[in-house]
């Protein structure tokens, strides 16, 4: 009877016990949950025995959520690869402290009175805050966020390929490098439009190299060389004598020649 009783009591108490745990599960879809309220978030993955040597201890950590007026979390990295770049975790298992959108990385002990001190005495004032620009919910680790789901969708598409249809490891992995050179030459393409756009390119000043000015300089030209023609033509205007004094200048000359003519003659009479 005893030991029955026994068993019993210990029934209930982890069905208590089990009843009270709630960790609530984190991943990419519902991941921006954390920045609100107070938050303990462990990362996980099922293949890593540390974190199943501690997985009785986090959920014996939840149980305490309602005292300590906080949420207990927990990211599969495995099925979430986003998070686990967002938050960089490179190490199993992580622990990060979340209190009204304001990350810290907890680096303490790991037992429960540990988890409990650390919440309970304001321990986590002690250290600073992820920076703005390393931080989960920032545009740069969203962006490493993207990357890392991208990179799992293509190991699970290499599996897929090479396991169910039966297709050789060389082809997929040449079909990935078409890919990576097609993109880039889409990018580059894009950026050098972006370029352009804003900042494009000016006409050339100078003659071109073939001696054909640019269509500018032939419309300018016509205009420039009638201003010198009129200068021109307004010069010689300006040097030739008018013509009244172009006739005094030829009555004279000839009155002239005609005196000159009757005084030899006069002379030759004479003689």
């Amino acid at each position: 009877m005893q030991v029955g009783r026994a068993y019993f009591v210990a029934f209930v108490a982890c069905s208590v016990f089990l009843t009270d745990a709630k960790v609530v599960q984190v991943t990419d879809d519902n991941w921006s949950i954390i920045q609100e309220g107070e938050w303990m978030v462990k990362f996980y993955a099922p293949w890593c025995p540390a974190c199943k040597a501690i997985a009785p201890v986090w959920t014996e950590f939840s149980t305490q959520d309602k005292v300590l007026g906080i949420q207990v979390g927990e990211v599969d990295v495995s099925a979430s690869p986003g998070l686990s770049g967002r938050f960089l975790v490179t190490s199993l298992p992580t622990f990060y402290h979340v209190r009204n959108g304001e990350f810290r990385v907890y680096t303490g002990s790991r037992g429960k009175d540990d988890f409990t001190g650390y919440i309970a005495h304001g321990r986590y004032e002690e250290l600073t805050p992820v920076p703005a620009w390393k931080a989960p919910n920032s545009i740069i680790m969203t962006v490493v966020s993207l990357i890392f789901q991208l990179s799992m969708k293509v190991r699970h598409f290499h599996l897929l390929m090479t396991t169910e249809y039966g297709f050789p490891a060389w082809s997929v992995y040449g079909f990935f490098a078409v890919c990576t050179v097609s993109m880039g030459l889409i990018l580059g393409m894009i950026l050098v439009f972006i370029t352009d756009c804003i900042c494009p390119t000016k006409r050339p000043t100078r003659p071109l190299e073939s001696g054909t000015a640019p269509e500018d300089e032939q419309e300018e030209e016509p205009i420039s060389k009638t201003k010198d023609k009129d200068e021109d033509e307004e010069e010689e205007t300006q040097d030739q004598p008018t013509p009244a004094a172009d006739e005094t200048t030829d009555q004279s000359g000839d009155t002239s020649l005609r005196k000159r003519k009757t005084e030899t003659e006069t002379t030759d009479d004479k003689n």
